[in-house]
């Protein structure tokens, strides 16, 4: 029993000289425990705030697709509505004008070529476009 006693006393000696140690240790142990505590709560928070701004950005996401799959079933109505009305004039323009419309484009072609070969003589002679006739050009006098 003595022995044990003696054990006693040693290591409360020892924790009586190390006492200012076992308090700061105890104090920056409780420091940790309370900023753990804050990032706990502020790491919950955060998620609760992350949750909700997905929630929101997806909702709002869901209602813009949702609208613009109306607009577009609502672009098609109409485009089958126009198509049905306009069915006999758009297979007579098929049948007949479709035809015709390439002997215009050729004819329209030849009319853009003429129209360049003139601006392009306009250009180079103004004079003799309009007045009918070539004047000469101003040369500066010789030295």
């Amino acid at each position: 029993m003595a022995a044990t006693l003696a054990n006693v006393r040693q290591v409360t000696e020892a924790l009586a000289t190390r006492e200012a140690q076992i308090a700061s240790l105890i104090d920056n142990a409780a420091a940790a425990g309370q900023n753990l505590e804050r990032v706990t709560t502020d790491l919950a928070h955060m998620s609760s705030q992350a949750d909700a701004l997905m929630q929101g950005d997806v909702t709002r996401t869901i209602g813009e697709v949702e609208a613009a799959a109306e607009a577009a079933r609502q672009m098609f109505e109409e485009a089958d509505k126009l198509i049905d009305e306009n069915g006999d004039a758009l297979t007579a323009f098929a049948e007949q004008g479709l035809g015709q419309a390439g002997g215009a484009m050729v004819e329209a072609r030849r009319l853009m070529a003429a129209l360049e070969r003139l601006a392009t003589a306009v250009e180079r002679d103004p004079a003799r476009f309009l007045l009918g006739q070539r004047y000469p050009e101003y040369e500066e006098p010789a030295e």
